[in-house]
């Protein structure tokens, strides 16, 4: 961003006897940039890589730190002696360098492409017209100058070509009058994107208006238009909408808190919505704030954001419900590690796991036992603000199943389970293994032999709380 020319420099410091060798990656370069870089690595005697990921760049440096320190004399790995080459400097008329562009052309013929701060590689001696401009930030050629060019002696020939300013354009951020890191710029003209450039970087471009747009977030999609005119400079001014960043917490009435998802709205729309514990970018003002949870949600909670890293603790007035499972684990088909939490006035149970506090809004619950693990019934309570209930479920009597294969008859091959269907509507279903008491709550069911055994018609049976039935199944 300079106006030093980092490929003339290192020509210099050739020129100086200076022995250093630079290697370069580029990360993210355009075109023109990345040809600016190639130069001061291919003058220097180094090498350039590309990297445009993470690994990419970790490979870049791997490979070039491997490679030794230039010997004496030998930075320049080009032998100047051998065959022709010329080497092109564009400068303006205040001194200022500028990556050149162009065609070199004998007898009304062009014979190939040349560019500054390169070695452009001559097939025999003669003489030559260049046609150079500078390069603008579109990849076009500016203005480009005609200059004849005797190419008589082996070696680098060095030819300094002045060449007009074109248009220069920079942005620059700010936020409450401070110098902000800002985004990339694209220069539009008839709703076309033309280039872009990189918040601080210089442009180069064509005369003209151009409309100008960048954006750094939701509350800064920014616009400017703006006349370039060729050797001016023009600094484009994107004043940025002040954004602070905040936090939320939800503290419960027992002194509990959690970050969760957090809305805050504008005239009944939501503007910002984000996880409370990571927090957002946000406009200073006013906000009505919801948190959706179905036990204890904050509804339409009045918030001022006023300061950068300012945390939102918004009070929710709740009780607490403890679920808890009576007996021991004979009573259960599973361990009943989990329960449900239902608001009267919904059709939707919230996940609870036994033993814990759950906070929730005052009013009435409806608390449901995991049906995997028996049978229950539905407990319905009211819980108070500040108040702290504990429910306990009581699984109701199991009975017992046995299935078994008549041992007279004849299979297909040996029938090894037999597969259960419910009746009633309960949660328990699966595979049923001969001659083993399977735990199942009372109610009816369908019993149905192993189709690569035999032909089986399924029995109905009726399982009694307390007493164990034992089913046999015959081949048809």
């Amino acid at each position: 961003t300079c106006d030093i020319d980092p490929c003339a420099l290192m020509e210099e410091w050739q020129e100086q006897n200076i022995k250093i060798r630079v290697h370069v990656v580029g990360v993210g370069l355009n075109d023109l940039e990345r040809e600016a870089m190639a130069c001061v690595a291919e003058t220097s005697g180094g090498l350039y890589r590309d990297a445009n990921s993470a690994e990419a760049l970790s490979q870049a440096l791997n490979t070039l730190g491997t490679q030794k320190a230039p010997e004496p004399g030998s930075a320049d790995p080009q032998d100047k002696e051998q065959g022709y080459a010329l080497r092109i400097y564009g400068t303006d008329d205040t001194g200022r360098s500028f990556i050149l562009k162009g065609e070199l052309i004998r007898e009304g013929k062009v014979v190939g492409e040349v560019r500054s701060n390169h070695r452009n590689v001559i097939e025999e001696a003669g003489d030559y017209t260049l046609m150079v401009g500078p390069v603008l930030a579109d990849g076009s050629i500016f203005e480009p100058v005609s200059i004849s060019v005797a190419i008589n002696e082996p070696g680098d020939t060095r030819l300094d070509v002045s060449v007009q300013r074109p248009a220069i354009v920079r942005a620059r951020f700010t936020q409450d009058g401070t110098s902000v890191p800002g985004a990339r710029v694209a220069a539009y003209q008839d709703d076309r994107q033309l280039f872009s450039f990189r918040a601080n970087d210089e442009a180069l471009a064509r005369p003209g208006h151009y409309v100008f747009k960048t954006n750094l977030n939701a509350e800064n999609a920014l616009q400017l238009e703006a006349d370039l005119q060729a050797g001016k400079q023009t600094v484009l001014d994107f004043v940025l909408q002040p954004m602070v960043r905040v936090f939320a917490q939800i503290t419960f009435s027992g002194g509990q808190t959690v970050e969760r998802m957090i809305e805050l709205k504008q005239d009944g729309k939501t503007v910002y919505r984000f996880n409370g514990k990571t927090g957002a970018l946000v406009r200073p003002g006013h906000y009505r704030l919801d948190s959706p949870d179905l036990l204890a949600p904050a509804r339409d909670v009045e918030v001022e954001v006023s300061r950068n890293n300012q945390m939102l603790n918004i009070p929710v007035p709740t009780g607490s419900i403890t679920v808890e499972y009576a007996g021991s684990d004979e009573d259960y088909l599973r361990r009943p590690d989990r329960a449900w939490i239902e608001p009267a006035d919904q059709d939707e149970s919230a996940f609870v796991t036994p033993g814990t506090p759950v906070p929730v809004l005052p009013g009435h619950y409806q608390v449901r036992g995991w049906e995997n693990a028996g049978a229950f019934d539905p407990q319905i309570v009211e819980i108070r603000q500040g108040e702290s209930l504990t429910v306990t479920l009581q699984p109701k009597p199991l009975g017992g199943l046995i299935v078994q294969y008549d041992a007279n008859a004849r299979y297909s091959i040996p029938p090894d389970r037999a597969f259960l269907q419910k009746q009633d509507g309960q949660k328990v279903k699966g595979i049923l293994r001969p001659g083993k008491i399977r735990k199942l709550p009372a109610g009816k069911y369908r019993v149905l032999g192993w189709n690569k055994a035999g032909n089986f018609t399924p029995i109905e049976v009726e399982v009694r709380a307390g007493v164990t039935t034992t089913v046999t199944l015959g081949p048809n």
